[in-house]
């Protein structure tokens, strides 16, 4: 769809910031919910043989969802025709996750996993700089489309923290169906409260 646009740049610029807007809005809950209820998911689903790769799957998530987003800007660029930026980038990503890694792995396996986090992490600002150039719009215009959604999913972890606390004793499965339940709306009724037609 990018491609259609061919050298223009500026039709090509709603159709990738409603693209982003809307990944981040179904990746960001996702992955958080992911990290704050792995543990859980990981001892009811897989057993308590499996518990210790809980919160290793929780400091994953990060770079799961970063991993997604580079996808996402790695197609737009290839639609630009910018396969040199493109390969630059993953040069750069795979050499922070790399690093990342290598430093996590005297830590044991959640330093390795969180190693990886924080090097997909630490790249975020060259795919954003790159993204802004080749579209010619500034880096803030990008950010926020991204805000409002990362607001509601910063709100739905609190919501989900909140009410963790209090139902701790319950059944697992109760907890998990309900703090599911807690995440999905929470997010979805801030997400409406913010940005109602952005929404729709």
């Amino acid at each position: 769809a990018v491609a259609q646009w061919g050298d223009n740049r500026a039709g090509a610029v709603p159709l990738v910031l409603r693209g982003l807007r809307g990944l981040v809005m179904v990746l960001a809950p996702l992955f958080c919910g992911l990290a704050l209820l792995a543990t859980l998911a990981v001892k009811l689903l897989l057993g308590p043989s499996w518990a210790a790769t809980g919160p290793i799957l929780a400091l994953l998530a990060p770079a799961g969802f970063f991993l997604c987003l580079y996808s996402f800007v790695g197609a737009v660029l290839m639609g630009l025709g910018r396969s040199a930026q493109q390969l630059r980038l993953i040069l750069l990503s795979g050499i922070g996750i790399g690093a990342g890694i290598l430093i996590g792995a005297h830590y044991g396996a959640e330093g390795v996993a969180a190693g990886m986090s924080i090097g997909a992490a630490l790249v975020a600002p060259a795919y954003l700089r790159v993204l802004s150039t080749q579209l010619a719009i500034a880096t803030s215009r990008i950010a926020a489309e991204a805000a409002l959604p990362v607001l509601a999913t910063a709100g739905m972890v609190l919501a989900v923290a909140a009410l963790g606390r209090q139902i701790a004793a319950w059944d697992g499965w109760v907890q998990l169906a309900a703090l599911i339940l807690c995440g999905a709306l929470s997010f979805v009724l801030l997400l409406a409260a913010t940005s109602w037609r952005r929404l729709a």
